[in-house]
């Protein structure tokens, strides 16, 4: 769930900056709003400024976290597309090189 809320404020701001503004204001209502929990607030300023906040989550933890989910659930009834979405974006991050970065600027940069 975590994954697929960066992912949204990724591609806000990526969308939000195509177009000549500026994503930071737009990040801090939804931080101050309906994302006022502490880690959206970490990952939105991660996202606005393009930083990792404090000890970066490589992209190879949520990537592993992912995989085990998505064999998991070969098993189970439930679909969970957010799961192979957020692998095909942290997957592209990979390819960039970007394997040691947060997984929030990690999918910053892909959406941008």
């Amino acid at each position: 769930m975590n994954g697929g809320v960066i992912e949204a404020m990724s591609e806000s701001a990526a969308m939000i900056s195509t177009h000549g503004g500026d994503p930071a204001p737009f990040l801090d209502m939804l931080r101050q709003t309906i994302l006022a929990a502490l880690i959206y607030q970490t990952y939105g300023a991660a996202i606005a400024s393009g930083k990792a906040p404090g000890a970066p989550s490589a992209l190879k933890l949520p990537l592993k976290d992912l995989d085990l989910a998505r064999k998991k659930r070969r098993t189970a009834v439930p679909l969970i597309p957010l799961a192979d979405l957020l692998c095909d974006q942290l997957n592209t991050a990979r390819e960039f090189g970007m394997m040691d970065v947060d997984w929030s600027v990690g999918l910053a940069m892909v959406a941008r």
